[in-house]
């Protein structure tokens, strides 16, 4: 049975005197804040605009339909087996409907996800409203606030058989922004949204994340493609702080000509004033294929989009940040006939990035051309430590160790090294980027051209190492000796690393907590 419990700020008068407490009776119209106690499975389909979870709820494995809440607090529950599809509410898909306040402390455990032709999709939300929406009396809210949220062996499948739309994808959130003044009350990401949200406390774990872009049939007129944002907390542009994603499959699969892969082990994208903080993604599966077009006219050109594939995020407009974060153990994998940008932090960086370390992942970038003719122009094609392209953006206390960088050239099924391909340690990067307190070492590179740490004559660059120069050290940066990365005092004053998120253990390298 559902239970119902109001939360109201009572006045009185002596003096003056306020305080509130649970049974007075003070009614703010709209705004009273209604709390209902769910239990059951019934009653959770039932929905309501606050509810207080109070049991674990099996679904049953059964069709759920999407609820649409004001606040939702789980209380440390688990809500299991459910399917979801895709709802006429914004042209989405996830457990919420609509959210206008918060979702915390709860557990999502083996729900599936399965949509088709929707711009949206996500475990628990696909996109905030930027309305509150009790009746006509709409007022506007400025952020949605997901909080110890925990995402266990889910699924989302997103097939846009016939939908050209822009699609944004995550396992908590499908995007974290919306505008209060466009047609039909929503909106895509954009610089100028009126709110955002703030994800914290997160973790997406053992998910598989699987988006297919639309590729319309050959019939001789080609429309530029749509992009696609896929991250294993969030598709794009929201704050997000002490969230980990391990142990997830993400792959995406564009289809159109020109249409952009963003994919990222915490999101696809950072919009602008956005910050990423003290996050983990570790062990991980992420894939990346651009689809292509052979052009109608021109002989031997091909029309494609080009890959952005990140440990944090596959791409980033200014004004944002990254810190604290750690990138271990994950397999990055992008194919295309175009160009890719594979980093550790992100693919491509307008962000500055501090306090952070990319340790034993797999970067494999697979250049490929079909059709009847297999030659083409030079694509621009890069891994990087932390990025494959940058802007004008500072790195600072920052180490890359241990990680494997392949660019190939796939033609009939032989793979060689890419001779247009480029890998190095640390950062492609335009020559203004300022490097402080940076290292890179024990690195595996194979590529037309390679650098341990970086291949552009920067500018500025203050007290950073590389280990080696077996792969090339353009800009004669002194050494650190291998020994010193697993010495506390040493690799913790060459680099600076600084604060309490650290931890030094004897014989191992720097672990952020």
């Amino acid at each position: 049975m559902k239970k119902f419990y109001s939360l109201l700020l009572c006045v009185f008068t002596f003096g003056v005197t306020l305080f509130a407490f649970a049974g007075c009776s003070f009614l703010f119209g709209k705004d009273e804040l209604i709390v209902t106690e769910v239990s059951t499975a019934q009653e959770l389909q039932e929905g309501a605009m606050n509810i207080s979870l109070q049991n674990d709820i099996d679904l049953g494995g059964e069709f759920f339909d999407p609820i649409r809440v004001h606040s939702f607090n789980g209380n440390g529950h688990t809500i299991s087996n459910a399917i979801i599809t895709t709802t006429s509410v914004k042209n989405s898909a996830s457990f919420f409907s609509e959210v206008f306040d918060h979702v915390q402390d709860v557990t999502f455990k083996n729900i599936t996800v399965s949509a088709e032709n929707t711009s949206y999709a996500a475990i628990v939300l696909a996109l905030p409203s930027s309305r509150y929406g009790y009746g006509d009396d709409k007022k506007n809210i400025k952020q949605v606030v997901f909080d110890n949220i925990r995402i266990e062996g889910c699924n989302i499948i997103l097939n846009q058989n016939d939908y050209e739309g822009t699609t944004y994808v995550g396992g908590v959130l499908g995007s974290g922004t919306a505008s209060k003044s466009d047609a039909g009350d929503y909106n895509h990401v954009y610089s100028d949204e009126s709110f955002k949200t703030v994800i914290s406390n997160c973790t997406v774990s053992e998910t598989e994340i699987s988006v297919q872009g639309y590729k319309p049939e050959r019939d001789g007129t080609y429309t530029i493609g749509p992009d696609i944002y896929a991250g294993g907390i969030s598709g794009s542009g929201e704050d997000i702080k002490n969230c980990t994603s391990e142990y997830n499959t993400i792959s995406v699969t564009s289809g159109q000509r020109y249409s952009e892969p963003y994919v990222g082990g915490i999101t696809g994208a950072l919009g602008e004033e956005v910050n990423v903080s003290n996050c983990t993604v570790f062990g991980n599966t992420l894939k990346a294929h651009a689809g292509y077009y052979r052009h109608v006219s021109l002989i031997n050109a091909y029309e494609c989009g080009d890959i952005h594939l990140g440990g944090i995020f596959g791409s980033s407009k200014g004004d944002t940040s990254v810190s604290y974060c750690s990138v271990e153990e994950n397999s990055f994998r992008a194919e295309s006939v175009g160009g890719f940008y594979l980093g550790g932090i992100g693919g491509a960086i307008s962000a500055d990035v501090s306090q952070s370390r990319i340790v034993n992942n797999e970067f494999v970038g697979i250049g490929y051309l079909d059709g009847e003719d297999k030659s083409g122009d030079p694509w621009t094609r890069n891994i990087g430590g932390v990025s494959a392209s940058s802007a004008e953006v500072t790195f600072s206390s920052i180490f890359t160790y241990g990680n494997r960088m392949t660019t190939t050239l796939s033609l009939d099924d032989v793979q060689t090294v890419d001779p247009t391909g480029s890998c190095v340690g640390f950062a492609k990067t335009t020559p203004e980027a300022v490097f402080m307190y940076c290292a890179t070492g024990a690195n595996e590179m194979s590529s037309g051209t390679t650098d341990e740490f970086a291949t552009a004559a920067l500018e500025n660059v203050d007290q950073c190492y590389v280990t080696s120069e077996t792969y090339g050290n353009a800009r004669e940066l002194p050494f650190i000796n291998e020994s010193d990365w697993f010495a506390e005092d040493q690799i913790s004053m060459l680099l600076n690393l600084a604060g309490d998120n650290w931890t030094f253990t004897p014989g191992a390298l720097p672990d952020l907590q």
